[in-house]
């Protein structure tokens, strides 16, 4: 059911005013009344000081009334002229948008440009994990390792995926041969016996036609690593476990 607004909010200080008048007082008399400044009662008529709830104790025993309704007043009169200034709608639109997209890792890793226009974030945003829109969700031919206790969430396992391939686009690699890949993986697994040899990694797989690209892991992803098919594979590492038994059984996995 739709909430009912009055059409024009009535300020405290106009009550105040005919309160006053009723009584045929001025506002210095009331400001002697409850000791306040004459300032202060003209302040809040004029709407620049607003009611606190000493005051709001004050006018209630002066006229008689419960301090509930002067503070009913000032909070329901504030919180419409706030309403008027602040466009609602725009800060709807970015909690959904934080709530589905790890927006702020991808702003923080430089992975999106930062704006104050939530038009331009939703658009980078979309545009970065190649989405038409938030509610697209279609199936990820992707192949993941990850925690078998937890399930990554959509959004975040895609943001990750996006910027593994974003990197992949830019290597140059070598005609893929899944034969000649095949024949090379005893001397691939040889190399773990050395951990220097880590670093042969990328050049070897390069050659042999497979993109290979780290991206340490986003937060609600709880992947190990993932491989992309295509004319030129893709094996991606996270390294959330930082151990080199872990990056040999995930890169074995993978491949």
């Amino acid at each position: 059911m739709e909430r009912l607004r009055p059409a024009r909010v009535v300020s405290p200080g106009a009550i105040l005013r005919c309160e006053i008048e009723a009584r045929d007082w001025t506002q210095r008399d009331l400001a002697a009344i409850i000791g306040r400044p004459q300032q202060a009662i003209s302040e809040i008529i004029r709407g620049t000081k607003q009611i606190t709830p000493e005051t709001a104790l004050e006018l209630s025993e002066a006229f008689g009334t419960s301090p509930e309704l002067w503070m009913n007043l000032e909070t329901n009169y504030r919180l419409r002229l706030a309403e008027k200034r602040k466009d609602r709608k725009e800060i709807s639109r970015k909690s959904k948008l934080y709530s589905r997209a790890p927006v702020s890792e991808l702003l923080k890793r430089g992975w999106i440009k930062a704006t104050d226009s939530i038009e331009k974030l939703e658009a980078e945003v979309l545009s970065f994990l190649g989405l038409s829109c938030l509610e697209d969700r279609s199936e990820l031919a992707v192949s993941f390792r990850h925690s078998d206790f937890k399930e990554p969430e959509y959004f975040a396992k895609l943001a990750w995926l996006r910027r593994v391939q974003h990197l992949a686009v830019m290597q140059r690699v070598e005609k893929f041969d899944p034969a000649k890949l095949e024949g090379s993986l005893p001397q691939l697994m040889n190399l773990s016996a050395d951990e220097t040899n880590v670093a042969r990694v990328p050049g070897l797989l390069l050659k042999l036609g497979v993109h290979f690209v780290i991206v340490p892991h986003l937060s609600k992803t709880y992947i190990d690593g993932a491989m992309i098919p295509g004319m030129n594979p893709t094996v991606a590492l996270t390294l959330r476990h930082n151990r080199l038994d872990n990056f040999w059984f995930t890169l074995a996995h993978e491949l």
